[in-house]
């Protein structure tokens, strides 16, 4: 059982496993925009465009990974 108070070096002491964590991001950026970067900066596409529902509707989204492998998405409500 857990007493006492986490200091933030605590924090850095939490065993983590690279590329466990899902991002999503919605972005003012048009997602052909995002695409045509990612692609300019040698970043490979997971997944997209897929179309999906969110919580305050229709998006547009683009899955890619970071360094450390987590899993990014970038999307776009639908217009």
């Amino acid at each position: 059982m857990f007493s006492g108070s986490i200091t933030s070096s605590d924090l850095w002491n939490i065993n983590t496993t690279c590329g466990s964590a899902d991002l999503f991001f919605i972005s003012a950026t048009d997602i052909k925009v995002v695409i045509e970067e990612l692609k300019q900066k040698n970043i490979e596409i997971v997944e997209g465009v897929v179309d999906r529902t969110s919580a305050l509707g229709k998006i547009r989204s683009v899955y890619f990974r970071d360094p450390n492998m987590n899993l990014i998405e970038a999307s776009n409500y639908s217009k």
